[in-house]
């Protein structure tokens, strides 16, 4: 994460809307939460209940989380996704301004098809990560802890079983993510090789064509193509691994809770309502820790 740091602190300039948003996440979470135990709640007191009086006061309360839910991610995403484009623009700008200034030598070395790249995909990688990452990643650090907690109080034993797939996702996502970033690397570097080859014919077209020289550009471009090609299908199957441990965890999760916390239900020890809310709450805690591969895979790519 260092060498992400000094793009990290252009974001401390908006700070106000940064915090903001970051605010409205903890808060969006904890009512999303909220509407899974009101239900979880309400399923055990239908079993025991003889009368419906207090169903209207039930529903109020799950529209009042629902409204509130919905209004927190509105505003967390357009604060923070807005101020990564505000990042976004200043990053741009100020690589134009250092690029512009470099000396000849430095232009002569380099390929502008490299250059542009700086300034297109590399700058949209790193407001990726910084930006909707960083949503995501705090997201995922709220809701997971308070899922867990309400889980653990609710039956220890389902709990712990239900962790045994989690833990064993996120060691597969920690051993993926230095492939991804080699094939990270050698996507934008091959891009940035298309880039160039295309500018360079374009520019030069006066020159392609009177040296007769087309179907040898075009050849030398394939080449390019192709190469990009091998790595973006190197980079998406070692993506795809990480998706499939993501997803089989997830899969694995919901067998350990039907078995164990199923088991549990037929013995009465644990009640209806309550297994609802594993099922739920499950649901809750793995949507970030997907996303938390999605990021997985982003960084890679904002450190490349």
């Amino acid at each position: 994460m260092k060498a992400l740091w000094p793009f990290a602190y252009r974001f401390w300039r908006y700070r106000t809307r940064l915090l903001a948003g970051l605010l409205c996440i903890p808060l969006g979470q904890a009512a999303d939460v909220a509407m899974t135990v009101t239900i979880g709640n309400a399923i055990k007191r239908a079993a025991e209940s003889d009368n419906a009086d207090w169903i209207g006061r039930v529903i109020w309360l799950l529209t009042g989380y629902a409204v509130a839910q919905a209004v927190f991610r509105y505003f967390q995403r357009w604060w923070i996704v807005v101020v990564s484009r505000e990042v976004e623009v200043d990053l741009k700008q100020d690589t134009f301004e250092k690029l512009t200034g470099l000396s000849f030598e430095f232009h002569n070395r380099s390929r502008s098809g490299d250059v542009v790249s700086r300034l297109t995909s590399d700058v949209e990688n790193v407001r990726m990560f910084l930006g909707p990452g960083l949503m995501y990643t705090v997201g995922a650090m709220v809701v997971v802890p308070i899922s867990l907690g309400v889980l653990f109080s609710l039956n220890a034993w389902v709990t712990l079983a239900m962790i045994v797939p989690m833990t064993a996702m996120g060691w597969i996502m920690k051993a993926l993510t230095p492939r991804i970033h080699r094939y990270s690397m050698e996507v934008q570097e091959s891009l940035a090789d298309i880039s160039h080859r295309a500018q360079e014919n374009f520019g030069g077209i006066r020159v392609v064509q009177a040296a007769g020289i087309e179907d040898a550009q075009a050849a030398r471009f394939a080449r390019s193509s192709e190469r990009n090609r091998d790595n973006q299908i190197a980079m998406g199957e070692a993506r795809g691994l990480t998706h499939a441990s993501v997803n089989g965890a997830f899969d694995l999760t919901f067998v350990v809770i039907l078995v164990v916390g199923g088991l549990a239900a037929i013995d009465r020890t644990l009640p209806i309502g309550d297994l609802f809310k594993f099922i739920d709450l499950t649901i809750k805690v793995f949507w970030p820790l997907i996303a938390l591969g999605w990021i997985a895979g982003m960084y890679a790519r904002a450190l490349a």
